[in-house]
């Protein structure tokens, strides 16, 4: 087994002699440049933009993280979620709500991705549309007053502990119940 110390060496080496070797990685020349790998294919879903600046909901939420978790994390799942319905087009012209209120109509074989991947997606998209600046705190919850208090309802248990009987106990013998010395 691999200790974490040989991985970063192992992976420091291999950066280190890669960056050293001359056309081990793609160069672009001014006759012939790197060709850059898009998919042509139609993104049925869409990473929707945010409501408002990345940094709008400072000092809860900084800027670099509402960055990362929009553009990296939740792009992510829209990214997977193209993937999954790539080779069904049906599904791709469906919204997102519809898509994930009939699961049972996506094939088998890609129905755990689109419920993971669409139920990311979905709950992200939610997410930004419900977060907002300086949004009054939400009213307190008030609970409903019990039937019965507290106090009253342990004193009118059903349930009861039977109490231990000293016969019992007695029967068993002494020594029955001491520690074993090893």
């Amino acid at each position: 087994m691999m200790t974490r110390r040989q991985a970063i060496k192992t992976t420091a080496l291999a950066s280190a002699a890669l960056a050293t070797l001359p056309g081990a990685i793609a160069q672009p020349t001014p006759g012939n440049p790197v060709p850059i790998l898009i998919s042509t294919a139609p993104q049925p879903f869409k990473l929707p933009p945010l409501p408002y600046a990345y940094d709008a909901l400072e000092p809860h939420i900084d800027a670099r993280t509402m960055e990362i978790h929009h553009d990296k994390h939740h792009a992510a799942y829209v990214a997977n979620l193209n993937k999954a319905v790539a080779d069904y087009p049906d599904l791709g012209k469906k919204s997102i709500e519809e898509l994930m209120m009939d699961l049972n109509e996506v094939p088998e074989k890609i129905r755990i991705a689109v419920r993971n991947q669409g139920g990311g997606h979905y709950n992200h998209s939610l997410f930004w549309q419900m977060m907002k600046k300086d949004a009054a705190a939400s009213p307190p919850v008030i609970w409903p007053k019990p039937l019965i208090p507290a106090s009253a309802a342990l004193g009118r248990s059903r349930i009861r502990c039977p109490k231990p009987r000293s016969d019992n106990l007695a029967a068993a013998g002494p020594g029955s119940f001491s520690m074993a010395s090893s």
